[in-house]
């Protein structure tokens, strides 16, 4: 549930982050900037169950690291709107580009059964 997730946004303060986090192993991933042009981050997941894909949520907060159960959507009718349009059209919500994307993640995965958490940035681009 990203709890042991840092964003380090400068080189100074790699040093300070790493004393966060526990164990003596690290993954480092590139931080990819989801956010859409309101400023909000949004997070997709779609599930993979045999052929189809199917959303399952959007959670939309003005922090980085979003989670479902701390998402800015309660206080929010306007995002709940917007996660129930893509939970209705996924595909129009989405669009082409997006939707290419996830069902070549889906061909190269292969799987019978997974998930897929994602963001889009401003150009409508898989992040």
């Amino acid at each position: 549930m990203g709890q042991n997730f840092v964003l380090v946004d400068a080189e100074q303060n790699l040093s300070a982050s790493l004393a966060e986090l526990p164990g003596g192993k690290i993954i480092v991933m590139e931080y990819l900037d989801g956010s859409a042009p309101d400023g909000n981050i949004c997070k997709y997941r779609v599930l993979i169950v045999g052929e189809p894909l199917y959303p399952v949520h959007l959670a939309i907060a003005r922090h980085w690291k979003v989670h479902y159960f701390s998402a800015d959507m309660t206080d929010h009718a306007e995002h709940r709107a917007k996660e129930s349009r893509f939970l209705c059209d996924m595909e129009g919500m989405l669009g082409t580009k997006a939707m290419k994307s996830l069902q070549a993640i889906q061909e190269t995965l292969k799987l019978d059964y997974g998930g897929i958490d994602f963001g889009l940035n401003a150009r409508g681009e898989m992040r």
